[in-house]
């Protein structure tokens, strides 16, 4: 003959149910996980994570892209330096002249470096315009 193990009962008896709760009100587990009345629930679950950099939320960190106006390579630096004294005030300052070597010849490049791509799209419009130099805008970073 053979022995079938008897399984416990879905439904636990009432001293089954009592046994249980004097165990767990003991546990000192269990006592931290109930909220005093005075104490608002905390809400348990995983973390929210914080919603993604927008690309506009970096145009004012260090690391943010500059762009170099190109307007023009010349072959005499004083035709570099006029073009330099005709720009706007404002680019004055950012505008390099800088030697560079091609093939046999030194040529001097006028470059005005600007921070933000309308303002280096606007300025080589201006130069195209005002001035008849077609420049050329290059992101630097």
């Amino acid at each position: 003959m053979q022995t079938i193990p008897s399984t416990p009962s879905p439904n636990p008896t009432p001293a089954q149910q009592l046994d249980s709760a004097k165990t767990a009100a003991s546990s000192p587990a269990s006592t931290s996980a109930v909220a005093s009345p005075s104490e608002a629930p905390v809400k348990q679950g995983p973390e929210e994570a914080p919603a993604p950099n927008k690309p506009s939320d970096f145009r004012s960190t260090s690391s943010a892209t500059r762009y170099a106006v190109d307007a023009g390579l010349f072959r005499d630096p004083a035709n570099a330096s006029g073009v330099v004294a005709r720009l706007p005030a404002q680019f004055k300052p950012q505008a390099q002249i800088t030697p560079v070597k091609m093939q046999s010849r030194t040529l001097y490049r006028v470059r005005i470096i600007v921070e933000d791509k309308d303002e280096a799209d606007a300025l080589a419009q201006a130069l195209l315009t005002q001035q008849k130099l077609p420049a050329i805008v290059t992101p630097l970073n």
